[in-house]
């Protein structure tokens, strides 16, 4: 018993040798994900905010994702927007909560698909440090000309001003207005892309930030003015990009009928020959076709574009307002078009929305 009592025994223990590091490395993960989650929460981008909050929670406290609780109470089935829940129960319940983040089943009916009321917006050129530094800098005497009037400038530039709009489901809607109108910013508020606005902005009766960007991608497809193209992919394979929002790590669409529903839609902009080509073979005016057929073949009811007429000689100009006015008679889409030129587009228009240096002008329900 002496004897064992006056050695000592050396720790083999890998954790032991290396507990520091460990730590060390622990503290880095927990901070970087801090700061990763911290950036999302306070994004201007308007992801749903209730996701924002589960995803923060989830950085900081659970490796294993407490986040996917809601997807799947989402997984089991909603009521629509208009209907009560049928039975109290606690899925039932807890469905109702999270069912706010639903795009809203879109009823015909005196409600108008869309209201926008007392809408204003500003852009944030700076983030508020760096706007403060240059503040201060302003100050010096050497920095004083660069940067005091090009803050001063910018601080309250204001786009959108206190702007009241009603719109109508199943209509071809064109929004005009001149270069830096604002006409381009409603647009992105509208599609979920921007969230740091005042007033409110509802679909279908439900305000927009309580709908999620997965839920809303399937109901609304953005062709923005200025699109990603990936050059290194071929056209159907840039197509089938608009079957994302509809897939998921258990539910696939097979490639046949990906390749049905692009074919369909690539004969009726006459582009089927250029099926198998690469995108970057393509002609400007056949890859801005291609951009719409993306959006269109989400097979969502509601599409915004923000002028698609752009880079297109007269003759597709004319191809794309017809089958765009196709897609409204025969399955009842709501067209909503930014655009510069009433001329080209009046034979089409159902709604026409002037807008003025971010006020509403003018609007007109020819149909």
């Amino acid at each position: 018993m002496n004897f064992l009592e006056n050695q000592s025994f050396k720790s083999l223990t890998f954790f032991d040798e290396l507990k520091w590091l460990f730590i060390a490395i622990s503290i880095f993960l927990i901070v970087f994900k801090f700061l990763l989650s911290t950036k999302i929460y306070n994004s201007i981008v308007n992801i749903d905010s209730f996701l924002k909050t589960c995803f923060f929670l989830e950085s900081v406290f659970n490796p294993f994702g407490i986040i996917f609780t809601k997807y799947l109470l989402l997984a089991c089935p909603i009521e629509s927007w208009e209907e009560k829940p049928s039975s109290p129960d606690l899925v039932s319940k807890l469905n109702q909560y999270y069912s706010k983040t639903i795009f809203p089943t879109i009823i015909p009916s005196q409600k108008k698909l869309l209201v926008i009321s007392n809408l204003s917006f500003s852009y944030r050129h700076f983030p508020k440090v760096i706007a403060n530094l240059y503040k201060y800098l302003s100050r010096l005497e050497f920095m004083r000309l660069k940067w005091k009037k090009y803050l001063s400038n910018r601080e309250n530039e204001k786009l959108i001003r206190e702007l009241n709009l009603s719109l109508n489901s199943g209509k071809f809607i064109v929004v005009v207005g001149s270069n830096g109108s604002g006409k381009s910013t409603i647009a992105k508020i509208i599609v979920h892309l921007l969230s740091n606005y005042e007033g409110k902005v509802l679909w279908a009766g439900k305000e927009l930030k309580d709908i999620s960007i997965k839920s809303f991608a399937r109901n609304v497809s953005y062709i923005p003015q200025q699109s990603i193209i990936y050059h290194d992919i071929s056209l159907f394979e840039f197509i089938s990009i608009g079957f994302s929002p509809w897939e998921g790590f258990t539910k696939k669409i097979s490639k046949s009928k990906k390749e049905e529903k692009v074919l369909e839609i690539l004969k009726e902009m006459k582009l089927e020959k250029e099926m198998s080509k690469s995108l970057h073979s393509l002609s400007g005016g056949n890859r801005q076709k291609a951009i719409i057929a993306r959006s269109i073949v989400q097979g969502s009811k509601i599409i915004v574009l923000d002028e698609p007429l752009n880079f297109l000689d007269i003759k597709n100009k004319i191809v794309v307002l017809d089958y765009l006015k196709s897609l409204q008679n025969k399955y009842g889409v709501t067209i909503i078009m930014i655009h510069h030129d009433i001329a080209q587009v009046q034979p089409y228009l159902d709604e026409l929305v002037v807008i003025d240096n971010g006020f509403l002008e003018k609007h007109i329900r020819v149909r």
